[in-house]
């Protein structure tokens, strides 16, 4: 995602290029440094692509940079290491999930009591629901941080940085 993003960014930028072998330029010579799979291993025309070295070394560095920052936040909102988590460490895992409940409850019962009753919209859904919304996000941020202290301390090493980055 990260590689089309800065394909499409440098596309914008010329004009006689193709988009086509802009995409194609950043994917083939990326192919062995970013470990892609699904890419021809040739490409005839990249010298009329307008892709240059220093582009090419500039989006390898922010694709490996981007997965090294974005895959431990993925990680914990996947469902399959919840399932793993509830089984290996059943009473902490679900410690968390009550946590993550008392927390919306609670967060809820502050924003209904200093917003809602403050503005005059007790009975406003809408006001309501928005609400809803933000403790549902404040319950699942401290769900996160909690989850990310018992994967390191359960899964460390398996989750450490992709790319090595110099």
């Amino acid at each position: 995602e990260k590689l089309e993003q800065i394909a499409r960014e440098k596309a914008g930028t010329l004009a006689l290029a193709d988009d086509v072998e802009v995409y194609l330029a950043f994917q083939n010579k990326l192919k062995e440094s970013l470990e892609l799979t699904s890419v021809t291993s040739e490409m005839r025309f990249f010298d009329v692509s307008g892709v240059t070295v220093s582009d090419l070394q500039a989006a390898e560095l922010q694709v490996k940079t981007a997965e090294n920052s974005g895959f431990s936040k993925w990680i914990l909102q996947w469902g399959p290491l919840h399932s793993v988590l509830e089984r290996k460490v059943p009473e902490r895992f679900n410690a968390l999930r009550e946590k993550q409940i008392s927390d919306y409850e609670g967060t809820y019962r502050k924003l209904y009591d200093e917003v809602l009753k403050s503005s005059g919209l007790v009975d406003d859904t809408d006001a309501e629901r928005t609400i809803g919304v933000s403790a549902m996000d404040s319950a699942k941020k401290e769900f996160l941080d909690g989850l990310r202290a018992l994967v390191d301390e359960v899964l460390g090493s398996y989750l450490t940085a992709r790319w090595r980055l110099n």
